[in-house]
């Protein structure tokens, strides 16, 4: 439990460098870059965690046709997996909505 709580801190303090990074670099204002990032970063993380979609069968797919076999349409059931990455992306987007509350 202490390891996934403490993979939960790392991906917001890294999610939070990486838009800092960004709004310094670019000169962009805080508010649209971190809810844009953060945004993405749930997307992101939310791809990597499913299994079972669109981009599972079209992987399946492409693997089958490269391998000069035929494709057999399969129903594989879809699930999400509720790792760090997903959890601390989450967290990080809920924080937007709390820091611009109190900040504008």
């Amino acid at each position: 439990m202490k390891k996934y709580i403490l993979l939960i801190f790392l991906t917001v303090v890294i999610e939070s460098i990486l838009i800092t990074a960004i709004i310094f670099t670019f000169n962009t204002r805080f508010p649209e870059t971190m809810f844009f990032g953060s945004s993405l970063f749930v997307f992101l993380a939310f791809l990597l965690s499913s299994s079972g979609g669109f981009l599972s069968s079209n992987f399946e797919y492409s693997v089958f046709s490269a391998m000069a076999g035929s494709y057999q349409i399969k129903r594989e059931e879809s699930y999400l997996i509720i790792n760090p990455f997903l959890v601390g992306s989450i967290l990080f987007f809920m924080s937007y909505f709390i820091i611009y509350y109190f900040l504008y």
